[in-house]
């Protein structure tokens, strides 16, 4: 069965997806050369096309588009895995074992117990220095932290683990747009903007 038969904006849009999966486990140099041979592919494809059309030769012109279409999609999906993955998630997976002070927003409160404390969070500033990452916040205390509060605190930044009870938690992380892990063990944060006033608040500040 020749599903793509005639069909080049289909193969194209498959060929985005393909390679926007081998993007996530192929090195950044990879990448480059892929992205490099991508735009030759479609230069001359382009090329190649405006030659035909001006010569009236439609005869190997849909070959000629299927070339087209399929570099331009390859090279699109190649450079925006490169860009994510090479360049903004791995700069601050290199922060892994780094200790900083932080400034960020409570997007999610994924658990409280007396013990320990997990959030999800937006993080605005590193050390000072501007930031834009989702990162996960595990703290080994109770927190007083809630959704949408705007807080510093001093972290050790922490790879996410790759598997939690048979579950592939990194790449489930990874997808949702988070980058790393902020740890921290002693309770030395500072609200400095409240979010949300509920019911669980009120009740953990009035007590």
């Amino acid at each position: 069965m020749q599903i793509f038969h005639r069909r080049p904006l289909a193969f194209a849009l498959f060929l985005f997806l393909l390679t926007a999966v081998l993007g996530y486990y192929l090195p950044g140099e990879f990448k480059i050369w892929g992205i490099v041979l991508s735009i030759f592919v479609f230069l001359t494809s382009f090329a190649l096309l405006i030659w035909k059309y001006r010569r009236f030769a439609i005869k190997g012109a849909q070959r000629t588009l299927f070339f087209l279409l399929s570099s331009l999609f390859a090279a699109i999906a190649l450079l925006s895995s490169y860009q994510y993955f090479d360049r903004y998630y791995a700069s601050y997976v290199n922060l892994d074992g780094v200790t900083a002070e932080i400034e960020a927003t409570v997007t999610r409160v994924a658990y409280i117990s007396d013990y320990a404390c997990y959030y999800d969070i937006n993080v605005h500033k590193i050390n000072g220095k501007r930031a834009n990452a989702k990162m996960k916040l595990e703290t080994d205390y109770p927190c007083t932290l809630y959704e949408n509060d705007l807080f510093t605190m001093p972290v050790t930044f922490r790879d996410m683990a790759e598997d939690i009870n048979g579950y592939a938690e990194k790449k489930i992380a990874q997808s949702k747009g988070f980058t790393i892990t902020a740890f921290s063990d002693a309770p030395d944060y500072e609200i400095i903007g409240k979010g949300k006033f509920t019911a669980t608040r009120f009740f953990s500040e009035y007590e």
